[in-house]
């Protein structure tokens, strides 16, 4: 592996291969990468790639300390200490709270009037919804940063004061759900035909979704109904946590005697981790071992590397079990939830779940994954044949003639594994190993980050670039990137921040364990806001408080957070629009930057002589996956077009918010893509095409190893949660341990032989958190296949490669994205039909003008034409 070596001064004779990158605090830092490529130095690699770059960067656009003595965390004014984030949250409910009563008031003294609008003041019930989402924009926003800081933030104290600052906002969010006099005014307005007339179609949509919201809480109900309601919400919230909670906490010992040879194929330390030594009056018994097994981590391990068979049934066994009290936990859940939409006039939760998804209705969920096992279930049982080959041939006992020889769940891990390296001897592993190594240089963070700006600009014009406007004190973390997004025609058009890597200090630095995307500020109009003349002169009262925090921050005209940097833009014939800021977290190895002394000295404080050693972060397969997946919610995000911030980018339906980020994995898993993308982080060098099969296919990261036997347990799974959340488990006489499982998954969608004694259903944590909307993975996934398909895949006949003038051939050089192409055109439908909407308009619409469904939107044709539809090609 090829690595960023740093010569000593004295070697300037090598400057041809060596570039000054700066003076700083009379320090000279040198690097290897070469001063005549423009790409290698190009300042988006540099500020993932070099630590010490990115923080002289900073320092540099700081200089002017003036200019950003103002700005606080995330890019708003007055968030620079813990207190404020307090201060910030009491200040927005006060702030909110004359939004909601300049509202109520209104409707009441004006309900009975007549509705006509003049050039001075328009009738304020004609703005209940600009109103309202004005109202959601302020609260959104600062309870969202909350919500990053206190899962980002290094400091305890700015996470115990963002947890407090949360829960004040999340409080104030169920005050504002049982206001009846701010539901019976939205209501009103959405009845009364005189004013829903004047609204725009998009009013409409965003006035429909916060009257739901207000009626999903139950605020339409009779008071003995509301108080079943609330007492139900909290108890299926209580059940919901404690089953979350004891879903792994079980683990019952396993004692495992003769441990050498039960557990041949462990690694050896993991054995002596696990192993004891019998002792009698104070002496070990000769020869007398056993290992006791209680860990989640080595029980995976026996799993994937254990050949007996009988150990591994297992520990398989133990891990798929649960308690009888969590099962009662799980039934009791699922029944009250039954009753809940019930309570609510719905025949079931899963009815009452996805009524607004684009499924419509449970029938096409059911259908739609019955349809899709009818397509992964023969691919998985024909990858479990392979595997079953193997174990026949591994077997060491021999077998009754008159035993079949069965694949079971415990066999699948260890299999795998030997199917993986089956055709390569130890040498060979070992050699690919190292070219696996070597092959990481071209997938530096920095590179791939590179490698999206040019896919991104190819497909909406837009691109990458370091911001220009930093301040130190916005960033939560040393390690956090921050990114202009510049469209060619508009400029900037939002903000990305980057917190891609692992804490310095983990145990000292917590950070959350997950990759994630967190908008903190949505798009939306904000121009309408000054016409609201009655509103703004009422908030004045808010906007005119002081600080307490600082002297300086008292010279501020206003103490509510809000955006300096940039906030609002003017789009040419469409209003001024705020700029969404977008967070991206994930936990990617940290680059390598350190500081060396090559020259000893007497003076200990002279550091002329030190230098910098700096070596990026490399992405493997997967971790490319993710960024590639979360920069597709990012950009989601980013190139929302909506006029209020309820339905702007990612804010849409459920079944299709994932599917601009699972398209984002198509593009990566292109040839073409990976050969644009991938280049040496010292060369520029693209990868050779020759070695892109290695990093896709053959390696342990590979994401397509026994891909359908994977697919098919996930379609279990939604399958599951379906069933659970159905009419026919809403009376408490029905078991869901002992009465569905066998009958209705197992014959159907199961793989494997059913295993009695197995409740994994108890460990299945998503029945809480999806509630009858696990299938969406599988929904979004089809639809981005289908749009993958018809528009950029290349070998599908579709719009991409139908004149064959503007085809690019693929070559080794990986610049076919430099050439002219259809990319950008394509790119443009797609934002123009599907993501500039959000969930201002169905998806079907968007679908059915990109060719991807047929059929009428109204009698929902297209809905069955997408179930029904066989896949054009298995994904590779």
């Amino acid at each position: 592996m090829q690595v960023n070596v740093i010569y000593p001064i004295n070697s300037l004779n090598l400057v041809n291969k060596v570039s000054l990158y700066y003076t700083l605090n009379n320090k000279i830092f040198f690097s290897t990468t070469p001063n005549n490529k423009n790409k290698v130095c190009s300042p988006l690699k540099k500020i993932f790639n070099d630590t010490f770059y990115w923080n002289h960067y900073v320092k540099k656009i700081n200089k002017n300390k003036s200019k950003h003595k103002f700005i606080g965390l995330c890019g708003f004014t007055n968030l620079n200490l813990p207190e404020e984030l307090i201060q910030n949250a009491q200040l927005c409910v006060k702030y909110s709270n004359i939004l909601v009563n300049t509202i109520c008031n209104d409707y009441i003294s004006n309900k009975n009037k007549p509705i006509e609008t003049n050039t001075l003041k328009v009738n304020p019930q004609l703005l209940i919804v600009k109103r309202l989402d004005r109202l959601s924009d302020k609260l959104c926003s600062m309870i969202d940063t909350f919500e990053l800081l206190r899962n980002v933030h290094p400091n305890p104290k700015f996470i115990n004061a963002a947890n407090e600052a949360y829960e004040i906002l999340n409080n104030y969010f169920g005050q504002l759900n049982t206001n009846f006099k701010l539901y019976k005014a939205l209501k009103d307005t959405i009845d009364n035909e005189l004013i829903s007339s004047k609204l725009t179609e998009e009013e409409k949509v965003v006035a429909q979704l916060l009257l739901e919201d207000f009626e999903n809480s139950g605020i339409h109900m009779t008071p003995e109904k509301r108080k079943k309601f609330i007492e139900l919400q909290d108890k299926i919230a209580k059940l919901g946590h404690k089953f979350t909670l004891n879903a792994y906490t079980e683990f019952n010992p396993i004692e495992v005697e003769n441990p050498r040879e039960i557990l041949k194929g462990l690694p050896y330390r993991l054995q002596n981790y696990i192993i004891y030594r019998y002792f009698y009056k104070g002496k070990p018994i000769p020869y007398k071992e056993i290992a006791i097994i209680n860990d989640l981590f080595i029980a995976q391990q026996i799993l994937q590397t254990v050949e007996n068979e009988e150990i591994r049934k297992k520990i398989y066994l133990e891990l798929n079990s649960s308690s009888n009290e969590q099962i009662q936990i799980l039934e009791e859940m699922l029944f009250l939830r039954g009753d809940l939409a019930n309570l609510l006039g719905f025949s079931s939760y899963t009815e009452m779940n996805i009524k607004d998804k684009m499924a419509k209705n449970q029938d096409n969920v059911l259908n739609f994954l019955k349809n899709m096992s009818k397509i992964y279930k023969p691919l998985a049982l024909k990858e479990i044949k392979e595997l079953l080959k193997l174990k026949k041939k591994h077997e060491t006992k021999p077998q009754s003639i008159f035993k079949k020889t069965e694949f079971y769940p415990w066999d699948y891990q260890y299999y795998t594994n030997i199917h993986k390296n089956e055709n390569y001897n130890k040498e060979e592993l070992s050699n690919r190993k190292r070219l696996y190594g070597s092959l990481l240089s071209y997938f530096s963070v920095g590179t791939i980050i590179d490698g999206l700006s040019n896919l991104y600009s190819h497909l909406y014009g837009i691109s990458f670039q370091p911001s220009t406007s930093i301040s130190k004190s916005e960033l939560w973390h040393n390690d956090v990137r921050k990114l202009d997004v510049i469209h060619e025609t508009e400029g900037k058009i939002g903000t990305i921040y980057c917190d891609f890597f692992t804490r310095p200090n983990p145990s000292f630095e917590r950070k959350y364990e997950n990759a994630a995307h967190f908008t903190i500020q949505c798009a939306r109009r904000v121009d309408f806001d000054q016409y609201d003349l009655e509103m703004n002169e009422n908030l004045r009262v808010v906007e005119a408080l002081k600080s307490t925090s600082t002297p300086e921050q008292q010279q501020q005209e206003s103490v509510m957070m809000k955006q300096i940097q940039q906030p609002v833009k003017y789009f040419e014939g469409k209003g001024t629009y705020q700029l969404p800021i977008v967070v991206i977290v994930t936990n990617f190895e940290r680059p390598l930057s350190e500081y060396h002394n090559y020259q000893q000295s007497n003076n200990k404080d002279d550091h002329y002589n030190d230098h910098t050693v700096s070596k990026p972060s490399f992405l493997t397969w997967s971790e490319m996956e993710t960024l590639f997946h979360e920069m597709g919610h990012a950009v989601h995000s980013i190139l929302a077009r909506t006029n209020f911030q309820n339905i702007s980018g990612t804010r849409c339906k459920m079944d299709f918010v994932e599917v601009p980020s699972i398209l984002m994995e198509y593009f990566l898993r292109s040839d073409e893509v990976i050969s644009s993308v991938a280049h040496h982080y010292l060369t520029d060098e693209p990868l050779k095409p020759k070695y892109i099969d290695i990093m896709k296919n053959n390696l342990s990261q590979n994401y397509n190893s026994n891909k359908y036997i994977n697919l098919q347990t996930q379609l279990k799974l939604s399958v599951l949660d379906q069933i659970y959340h159905s009419s026919i488990f809403n009376k408490h006489s029905n078991k869901l341990s002992d009465r569905f499982y066998n009958k209705n998954v197992t014959k159907e969608i199961d793989i494997y032989p059913y295993i009695q004694n197995t409740h994994w259903q108890g460990q299945f944590t998503h029945l809480y958190s999806y509630g009858s909307t696990y299938y969406t993975y599988f929904w979004c996934r089809r639809i981005a296949e289908e749009l993958w398909n018809k528009l950029f895949n290349s070998n599908s006949k579709s719009d991409a490669n139908s004149n064959k003038s503007e085809q690019s051939s693929k070559e080794e050089d990986g610049k076919q994205f430099n050439k002219i192409d259809p990319l950008r055109k394509l790119g443009e439908k797609l934002k123009n039909e599907l993501l500039q909407w959000g969930g201002a308009r169905d998806p079907w619409i968007g679908l059915k003008n990109l060719g991807i469904v047929d059929g009428d939107i109204n009698d929902e044709t297209f809905v069955k034409n997408l179930i029904n539809k066989n896949e054009h090609t298995i994904s590779k």
